[in-house]
């Protein structure tokens, strides 16, 4: 009987570990599952993340809250909300700084989805021919945060690689961000040299910058 019981315990608490290992090493996705598909981008600068413009027709800020639990940016008497700052630089070519705040203790997940741009194929999320990025199913190439935090602001640097530290192609990404019930998301253009920007980006990085020509 001893040895039934030991056999039965060493079995179960293999499968626990299992279970745990399993879990922990589980991918993330999208929400649905999709490769995320975007209209454009709010530009940033490498210094802050006011927005000094728009390229394209990025999504309405009203519907970058998808959840009626987030709450925009604020700090009344130690309260602070739920909320995803623009990425800056955006477009990105080395880095990107991620801010974000938190209103209480909570597991909070920071990922990175290939995205595309309104109109392209399903599976690519670059401008540029050969510079195709497969994630058909919205899987995480990238997950900058997913733990416990405590209440207030936080930020993560994102290199420009994926999960094996590989620098990712030319396009559009989507950085999400999870807190229980809470689910927000802003857009990044990835380039890589000059002429994976559209010419009428360009443009528009020349005169909001002030300069003839937009230096890499």
């Amino acid at each position: 009987m001893k040895i039934l019981i030991f056999v039965l315990c060493l079995f179960c608490t293999a499968f626990i570990s299992c279970s745990v290992t399993e879990s922990e090493n589980q991918p993330l996705y999208s929400p649905d599952h999709k490769t995320p598909v975007t209209g454009g981008i709010v530009i940033t600068s490498k210094y802050d993340p006011t927005p000094l413009g728009a390229w394209g027709n990025p999504s309405n800020p009203n519907e970058w809250k998808l959840s009626g639990f987030a709450s925009g940016p604020s700090y009344k008497g130690g309260a602070y909300g739920f909320w995803l700052e623009n990425p800056f630089p955006d477009p990105a070519k080395d880095s990107t700084r991620i801010f974000f705040q938190v209103p209480k203790v909570s597991n909070v997940r920071v990922y990175i989805v290939p995205a595309r741009l309104m109109g392209s194929p399903d599976n690519s999320t670059s401008l540029i021919v050969g510079g195709v990025f497969l994630s058909p199913q919205g899987i995480a190439i990238k997950v900058l945060e997913n733990k416990l935090l405590q209440p207030g602001h936080h930020w993560r640097d994102w290199d420009l690689t994926d999960n094996n530290n590989s620098p990712v192609p030319a396009g559009f990404y989507r950085v999400y961000m999870e807190a229980g019930s809470d689910l927000l998301w802003r857009d990044i253009l990835v380039y890589r040299d000059k002429k994976d920007l559209p010419a009428d980006l360009r443009t528009l990085l020349m005169k909001i910058y002030n300069i003839t020509e937009f230096n890499l």
